[in-house]
């Protein structure tokens, strides 16, 4: 008499579906290989604009932005809007201040020749790709490559 109860049959259908991932990647990564172009290497993209910012935080919790090289006040983000702009400052400012670093060295926002623009600490060595956010939020902070004044 035997009591033992049967185990049920391993279910196949998650096995092969990881099979076949497998399989996929490894084709995929064996056509990235022996194509001619490498996607880890991008082309050398040179700067074509570059524009030095300081941000100052206003008692109102705005934003004011200043040209670096004038000293003149390009724009003034009221407070709660372009959250974007906001965080990526805030993790900026955060570099700095694990640094020791104060907010007098300017911020560097360049627009590349392959259409990318950065907004650099080269005080901290940290750059931010916009673009890796998407277009709204790049566009969020490139405009200031050509603000002339301050507007509320």
């Amino acid at each position: 008499m035997n009591s033992a109860k049967k185990k049920p049959p391993f279910p196949t259908l998650p096995l092969y579906g990881a099979l076949g991932l497998v399989v996929f990647a490894v084709f995929i990564v064996g056509v990235s290989k022996f194509s001619e172009r490498d996607p880890t290497v991008r082309e050398k993209a040179e700067p074509r604009q570059t524009r030095d910012l300081q941000f100052v935080d206003l008692p109102d919790g705005a934003i004011e932005i200043k040209d670096a090289a004038t000293g003149s006040a390009i724009d003034v983000v009221p407070p709660g809007q372009n959250g974007f702009m906001r965080v990526t400052m805030r993790s900026l400012a955060r570099q700095r201040r694990l640094q020791n670093i104060g907010s007098e060295p300017p911020f560097r926002l360049t627009a590349w020749s392959d259409g990318t623009v950065s907004l650099e600490d080269p005080s901290t060595g940290k750059r931010v790709n916009l673009r890796a956010f998407g277009e709204d939020n790049a566009r969020s902070i490139a405009y200031l490559m050509s603000a002339n004044g301050a507007t509320k």
